[in-house]
């Protein structure tokens, strides 16, 4: 009898544990305790949005949501900012037209001037056209000099882990084309090179390392300044190019500081796309307040408003960190003179100072 009933009485004992397992489980973990897990960013914009932007110069352009985050501002250049283009007019050239600021279209014709030569009476006038051209020279022992300095720069950033690249392209080719082996030249021999030492110098080593790794691209083209947050091949975007800056010419120390001035906010200080030079981490929420911009762009406006540097500093609150960081670095004594008397402002040097800089002032 009794072992005609075992199955059922061990079903039964089995069924007992599992329902006294299931209470004492509950009782004894909380879901509640279990710790959230922080981002490493927030997401700023959804799936593949596209938003107008005005870029540095003030140029009109677009930018697209990428993986939460906004990429920079692009606009589709047609010509070189300040290139020259001949005017046909009947198969002959008549002047020439100038590529605008933006790089996105032309002036109207510009017809040289034509002056009559005194000297000559008025029945056989003597025309001549006016031509400027610029001259550089530079002495043999000057050239040396400089070679050395442009050694000694490529020695000094090898030494912090950052390559310097030259490339023959613009920063838009690179955003919707990519990278290709033949695009890339010797850095060495690109004209003011030693602009971006000046830029780098000034930056101190303790902050300087959110670029360790990272890559500066230095244009033959004209333009500006580009950053390169990552790699989004999925969206055919800046395909094969590292993380760093991009820097067309005129190179300029502004440039280079301003650039890196958005690796050090976005990776460094935010830590987007998990870049492993997140180290100021601890300051996300403080930046996020202090920077914060809360109304429209007006690139037009004549004077920016109490809290900012300059008037392209209220674009978005990428821009105002960059500006000011660039305005720390380069203008320190405008910068404090601003602050005397705008709260906003003294809040935003002391942030630099007292959590970037450590103290050290410019």
């Amino acid at each position: 009898m009794l072992i005609k009933y075992l199955p059922l009485f061990l079903l039964f004992i089995l069924l007992l544990v599992i329902i006294y397992s299931f209470i004492f489980f509950e009782k004894t973990v909380s879901f509640d305790s279990i710790p959230s897990v922080k981002l490493s960013y927030n997401p700023v914009c959804n799936g593949s949005d596209r938003s107008p932007c005005v870029d540095s110069l003030g140029c009109s352009g677009e930018r697209i949501c990428v993986r939460g985050a906004w990429t920079g501002c692009i606009n589709k250049k047609v010509c070189n900012p300040g290139e020259r283009s001949n005017c046909i007019e009947n198969f002959c050239s008549t002047g020439y037209k100038i590529c605008n600021e933006c790089g996105t279209g032309y002036s109207e014709c510009i017809h040289p001037k034509i002056i009559q030569n005194k000297n000559e009476t008025n029945n056989s006038p003597s025309l001549t056209v006016n031509l400027i051209v610029e001259q550089k020279i530079v002495n043999s022992s000057e050239n040396k000099s400089e070679e050395k300095q442009i050694l000694d720069f490529f020695k000094w950033v090898e030494s912090h882990n950052i390559r310097l690249v030259g490339v023959n392209k613009s920063t838009d080719y690179f955003y919707y084309n990519g990278s290709k082996s033949d695009d890339f030249l010797d850095a060495k021999n690109v004209p003011n090179i030693l602009e971006v030492a000046k830029g780098l110098y000034k930056i101190p080593d303790d902050i300087l390392k959110a670029m360790n790794g990272k890559t500066v691209y230095l244009s033959y083209q004209h333009g500006r300044g580009y950053t390169v947050l990552s790699s989004f091949p999925e969206q055919h975007i800046l395909v094969n190019m590292g993380r760093g800056s991009i820097i067309e010419q005129p190179l300029t120390e502004v440039q280079v500081i301003h650039e890196f001035g958005h690796i050090l906010d976005y990776h460094g200080i935010r830590g987007i796309y998990n870049d492993k030079e997140n180290h100021w981490a601890d300051l996300d929420n403080e930046r996020a307040i202090i920077f914060n911009v809360t109304f429209p762009y007006n690139p037009r406006a004549l004077a920016p408003p109490r809290g900012y540097i300059d008037v392209y500093s209220t674009a978005n609150d990428a821009e105002n960190f960059a500006q000011h960081f660039m305005f720390y670095i380069l203008k320190g004594q405008d910068f404090r003179e601003f602050a005397k008397n705008d709260a906003l402002l003294k809040e935003k040097y002391d942030f630099f100072k007292n959590k970037l800089f450590h103290g050290r002032e410019y």
